[in-house]
């Protein structure tokens, strides 16, 4: 594996337990990496939100697939830590689109996924989550 992806890190901790999905990450063969974070996150065995924000770039077909095979296999450990995923999406029609996608995805993996319009407004969400 390159060097560059293996020393990237994927999640940004320093606001645990609001961890937030560092976009400039998303290159090829990051998946293993964003693995082996979700398993240290999961390990911590405390509750814990995690935060995407918008211009996400587009993620190849292989890492994809492993982050979809590593969800489904650890999807009990990670919904019992994870509160939720919550989207940064500002645009109102593909915050519309994220929320009818996000259905299936609940359904899947167990987790409350939920898009909102600003940053502020996500963390606010996760703050309140966190606290319930």
């Amino acid at each position: 594996m390159d060097a560059a992806i293996e020393a990237a890190q994927v999640f940004e901790m320093d606001g645990f337990p609001v961890v937030t999905f560092r976009n400039e990450a998303i290159r090829p063969g990051y998946a293993t990496r964003w693995a082996r974070e979700m398993e240290a996150l999961v390990a911590r065995a405390e509750a814990f939100v995690l935060l995407f924000l918008p211009e996400r770039p587009q993620e190849t077909l292989e890492d994809r697939k492993q982050r979809a095979l590593w969800l489904k296999s650890n999807k009990d450990a990670l919904s019992e830590h994870c509160l939720a995923l919550i989207t940064v999406e500002p645009d109102p029609q593909e915050r519309a689109q994220a929320a009818k996608e996000a259905q299936a995805m609940q359904k899947a993996f167990g987790l409350l996924l939920v898009s909102v319009a600003s940053e502020d407004e996500a963390r606010d969400l996760a703050r309140n989550l966190l606290a319930a």
